[in-house]
């Protein structure tokens, strides 16, 4: 799934590098001669960091923007609501909203599939790209039961800020898995989101306590986003090798089959952990009991509401996000994603139900401003390629 929580997959079947390492299930694993991760100054790069990708088109409409901007901060909002609800039922929350991903994911599938005319040619896809798609799911099935009992007990809009650790983590995954080489002036871009997420938690000017298991929430959820990360850049590898794969689909087809192919995987992993975290036979039995409960709205009449709210909106912002990368310039999907992150986070500076108000901060405005200038730097080839 293209998450809730982060930066923008950029399809890399738009682009023309070569993945480092073919993953496929009927291919042989095939490395590439080694490359430099710097290039020179004037060299223009031969893909484009996730989240941002270039497009040919660039005829996106606003409608489709706006889309992305509400999507992106309705998905982050109700899931920060949510959460306190059932900030102790986040592995239960974790696995019904794998579960409402899959229904999703898998509904859109077949309804779009079952206009192709030559039969499902999806489950030959997957036939073909299993490792990465098991991967994937195996990052994302992880990823949210940990980021999940994070987030509950850290302020909302310092969650947003985290979200931007995926830069790094990315640009990193993405040189190791795709070759890709980056500018100096993108390198830059990424040290300078990664100096504000170290300023949202407080590094450099002390801001927040070491007590309280405070750190270890904030290691947890930067943790959980390098899974996340890691499943971007596999997705990311699969669109590239699906370029010249044996099945050829349309491309909005192999969207919906990697993201419910991957949320297959992802509920499936799950199921098959919840009896490690949870050995005896009866605790699981009261633990999904009172998840249940509590998600019906035993401690918040809205939860049911706020939960249908958010899977809508993640599913309508991970699929918005995969058909802003394809259709807009890239100088839209920079600008989108540039505005949503300070949306986002100053929203939990307002009144909203269920969460205490966060006070605002110039030291948080700080750490906003260095994420947004980051991103900026970081996807600057963009506007230099335009």
């Amino acid at each position: 799934m293209a998450t809730t929580h982060g930066g923008l997959p950029a399809p890399a079947f738009q682009r023309g590098e070569t993945p480092a390492l073919q993953l496929s299930g009927r291919r042989n694993l095939r490395f590439p001669p080694n490359r430099d991760v710097l290039r020179p100054r004037g060299a223009a790069p031969k893909g484009l960091p996730l989240p941002f990708a270039r497009s040919s088109n660039r005829g996106t409409g606003w409608v489709l923007v706006l889309t992305f901007l509400s999507s992106a901060v309705a998905n982050r909002v109700a899931n920060r609501i949510l959460l306190v609800p059932m900030a102790k039922h986040s592995l239960f929350l974790s696995l019904a909203t794998s579960a409402a991903q899959l229904a999703a994911y898998a509904l859109l599938l077949l309804s779009r599939s079952w206009q192709q005319p030559s039969g499902r040619p999806f489950l030959l896809f997957v036939a073909d790209f299993w490792i990465p798609l098991f991967l994937t799911g195996l990052c994302e099935g992880c990823f949210y039961p940990l980021v999940f009992s994070a987030a509950a007990k850290l302020p909302g809009g310092l969650v947003q800020v985290l979200n931007q650790s995926i830069v790094p983590y990315t640009v990193l995954f993405s040189a190791l898995l795709m070759g890709r080489s980056y500018e100096p002036l993108q390198l830059l871009g990424v040290a300078v989101v990664l100096l504000g997420v170290l300023f949202a938690v407080g590094m450099p000017l002390g801001a927040l306590s070491l007590q309280g298991g405070v750190w270890q929430d904030v290691l947890q959820c930067t943790g959980a986003y390098s899974l996340l990360a890691m499943g971007v850049t596999l997705k990311d590898l699969v669109f590239k090798q699906s370029q010249t794969g044996e099945v050829q689909m349309p491309q909005d087809l192999i969207i919906l089959t990697v993201c419910a192919a991957c949320a297959a995987v992802q509920i499936s992993v799950q199921l098959l952990a919840f009896p490690l975290a949870v050995p005896e036979l009866e605790q699981r039995k009261r633990l999904i009991s009172a998840g249940w409960h509590s998600l019906l709205g035993a401690s918040a009449p809205a939860a049911p509401w706020i939960a249908l709210t958010y899977w809508a909106c993640n599913v309508a912002f991970s699929l918005c996000t995969l058909r802003l990368v394809r259709k807009a310039s890239a100088a839209t999907v920079v600008l989108a994603n540039v505005a949503a992150l300070p949306l986002s986070a100053l929203v939990f500076c307002c009144p909203l139900p269920l969460l205490e108000r966060q006070p605002f901060r110039w030291s948080f405005a700080c750490s906003l401003i260095l994420v947004v200038v980051g991103n900026l730097l970081y996807g600057s080839t963009s506007w230099r390629r335009r």
